[in-house]
């Protein structure tokens, strides 16, 4: 039992961690989002085999009706259609926070990693790999702060984390 216990450890110890890549057209719409002159929803999906990033969905506050934010159309797009939900991908978008002692108002990028029940292992396995050098690459960069990512695996955790936001 200790033999297959040590092996296991071993093997996890030796897994690969996926750096994704990230090209020069990425890392401009994450500047823009990060100086709040562009996106203010984007979603990425991750290519298994090539270790490349997806941006399938880039949209600026100016796309969304005149009564709807960011944060409805996240969950739009995980929640209420079936185009995200049960497919893992990257989310990250600007939304207006609410400081809980001094009720002032500031703009903050949310990152997490949408990790969804009905998504394949494999998949999973992907997502949970790269998301540690993706975060990494957000909070480096100034995108998005550590406190402000997460990972979840259904809309009733993303409502939980996004508490401390409004």
């Amino acid at each position: 039992y200790n033999e297959y216990k040590s092996y296991l450890r071993s093997i996890n110890n030796n897994m690969a961690k996926l750096e994704y890549q990230i090209d020069q057209e990425m890392r401009d719409v994450f500047e823009a989002m990060r100086l709040r002159r562009g996106p203010a929803l984007i979603v990425m999906t991750l290519e298994v085999n090539s270790l490349k990033t997806n941006c399938v969905i880039n949209m600026s506050q100016d796309e969304f009706s005149s009564d709807s934010t960011s944060y409805d159309k996240v969950k739009e797009l995980l929640h209420d259609e079936a185009q995200f939900m049960h497919k893992p991908c990257i989310v990250l978008f600007d939304h207006r926070a609410i400081n809980q002692q001094s009720r002032a108002e500031r703009n903050v990028v949310i990152a997490f990693r949408w990790n969804a029940d009905g998504s394949k292992p494999q998949e999973r396995m992907v997502y949970s790999s790269a998301w540690k050098s993706l975060s990494t690459y957000f909070s480096s960069n100034g995108v998005a702060n550590t406190n402000d990512m997460f990972e979840v695996s259904d809309w009733d955790e993303v409502e939980d984390k996004m508490k401390k936001y409004q």
